[in-house]
């Protein structure tokens, strides 16, 4: 049933590093017993898995592992070459069935973004409870009519006013948090852009990378397997 699977997906989520998903091709690639390679179900799922994630999957193992996938069987090799073959239909980019598994696995994980709301809430909370004093202060001053206030303005003279005490450090820091000066705003906002570009230029070598990977686990892939 659904415990089942469940425990399955977990069993194939186990972390893999990468010497030893290197260590377990290089054996594989001697083709020679003394090397003591066995064949291992969960780390031939994990690299499947990653194969397109250059830091899980570097360089030198993924060399290894294309001369791997031109004996893989059954609905491994089917799944293998269709994910492929999507990913080379989009050019690189993440397809829906990876997407979903991703989300899955942070489900699995992390219960999904539930965190995230509650620390939203308690900031949001926060500073209702910082103004929330300043609006009961208003409130709470006694008004007088107009006729009053005019009566007093004009039968007494008003005392000297003298200048306003200087705000306390925290509110003057906040408060010039909150306004800055112009240019403060302007620099944020080219530092947006700055990351924002520098993410577009990371996503399109990562979509590259991805691209270029597929094509060569397509040609692997399109092999014929050798007799066994």
């Amino acid at each position: 049933g659904g415990g089942q699977q469940k425990a399955k997906r977990q069993k194939n989520e186990v972390t893999k590093s990468a010497e030893e998903v290197f260590d377990y091709l290089l054996k594989w690639s001697k083709k020679d017993e003394e090397f003591g390679w066995r064949f291992n179900s969960n780390t031939q799922a994990w690299l499947l898995r990653h194969m397109y994630n250059h830091e899980k999957v570097e360089k030198a193992t993924f060399t290894l592992l294309l001369p791997y996938l031109e004996g893989l069987k059954g609905g491994a090799r089917e799944r293998a070459f269709k994910l492929a073959t999507d990913i080379v239909e989009i050019g690189g980019a993440y397809t829906k069935a990876e997407r979903e598994a991703e989300r899955e696995r942070d489900r699995q994980e992390g219960g999904g973004g539930g965190e995230e709301d509650d620390a939203e809430g308690a900031a949001e909370a926060a500073v209702a409870k910082a103004v929330s004093p300043r609006r009961n202060l208003q409130q709470s001053l006694p008004s007088q009519p107009d006729n009053a206030t005019a009566a007093t303005t004009t039968s007494w003279p008003r005392p000297p006013q003298s200048p306003p005490p200087p705000a306390p450090p925290q509110l003057a820091e906040a408060a010039k948090e909150e306004g800055g000066d112009g240019g403060d705003g302007a620099a944020a906002e080219a530092d947006v852009e700055v990351e924002n570009e520098m993410k577009t230029k990371e996503t399109i070598r990562r979509e590259k990378n991805r691209l270029r990977r597929a094509e060569k686990v397509l040609v692997a892939l399109s092999q014929d397997m050798p007799a066994m």
